[in-house]
Formats: C-alpha cells, structure tokens, sequence
C-alpha cells in the first residue's frame, strides 16, 4: 500500500499537480520552540499581506551577501525554489519570460534556494542561464529565509512592494504574472 501511495505522489509531482511538500518532522524540543518566538526586528513584520517583509540575508551564488532590504524602492518577487523540486525546474521558463518582460524596471527577481548541494545549485543556475539574483545557506528545509517566511511546500512566490510590504503571497503558476503585473502598476 505504501508503494502506491508513492507511486501516486511521484506521479503527481512530475505532473506539477502538487507542489514539493516538506516531510514531516518530529515534533520540535520545548526549548527550541521558546528560542524560535524571539521578538520581530522590525515594527509591524510578519506574514500577512500589508506588513511589512520579514528581512534576511544570505550569500549568492559567487558568496556575496544580499538582503531583500537592499532593495527597498523596488518590487521584489522572492522565489522559493530548488534544483530537485520537478514543479519549481518547470517554472523556470516563466520566471525567464518575466524577466524578460519586465528588464529594464524596478522588478527584482529573487531566488531563495531549499538546495542542501550548493555546488550543484550554481551549477544549475549556470546552465540553464537564470540570470537574476540567487541565494541560499544550504539547509534544505531549515533555510533561515524559508523559516522566516513559513514555507512549507515549494514553489512559493512572494511579491514585496517598493517600501517592504508584502502584496501576495504563496503564489504558484498563472498567479504569478498576474500578482506581478499588479505590484508594477503601482
């Protein structure tokens, strides 16, 4: 029963009908919990659409620090991603497209990797040419800008207004362009 059950979601997630899900984890010692509620750094942060943008910084690919405030005044569209994740390498084309679409304005396109292989994910973001910013710290599902932001499946994109505040979230396929499209009418 249980090889059915893989068949199926494998099935599933090579026809992009799900998204890459996190595994279940045991649950977490009480002590961690307590250390994970620290305070916001920033008034009015959090997860909802109109606060303002949790910030992180993480290295790029050539080991450059880049943090999403960096580009504050600019529409930021965080991509939560991985080489692995069949529906996020599907994506890739629209992402280029968007790109394309919007070079030259205030779009900054912001892949937040969920690799564990960094070397494998420069790799990859230089053959297949995905050429806007890239970040990751290499902990798969512990990465600290993912725990920030809740991610639990990918893709997952974000969209960030010009003075930090989140407009959407959670966006897979279509929605994407049309949140995007959105935020730079604005």
């Amino acid at each position: 029963m249980k090889s059915i059950k893989l068949g199926v979601t494998v099935l599933l997630l090579f026809l992009g009908i799900v998204s890459c899900k996190q595994a279940e984890r045991a649950p977490m010692p009480e002590a961690a919990t307590v250390e994970a509620a620290e305070p916001a750094s920033e008034p009015n942060t959090g997860l909802d659409i109109g606060q303002i943008a949790p910030n992180f910084t993480q290295n790029d690919q050539n080991g450059k620090p880049v943090s999403l405030s960096d580009f504050r005044g600019k529409i930021v569209m965080i991509d939560f991603w991985a080489t692995w994740c069949g529906p996020c390498v599907r994506a890739i084309p629209d992402v280029k497209e968007l790109k394309k679409k919007y070079a030259g304005t205030d779009l900054v396109i912001l892949g937040v990797s969920l690799d564990k292989d960094l070397g494998r994910w420069k790799s990859f973001i230089a053959n297949e040419k995905m050429d806007w910013l890239h970040v990751a710290d290499g902990n798969f599902w512990d990465n600290a800008a993912a725990k920030k932001y809740g991610i639990e499946s990918i893709p997952s994109v974000w969209i960030i207004g010009a003075q930090g505040q989140i407009l959407a979230k959670n966006l897979r396929g279509s929605q994407v362009a049309g949140a995007v499209a959105l935020a730079m009418q604005k």
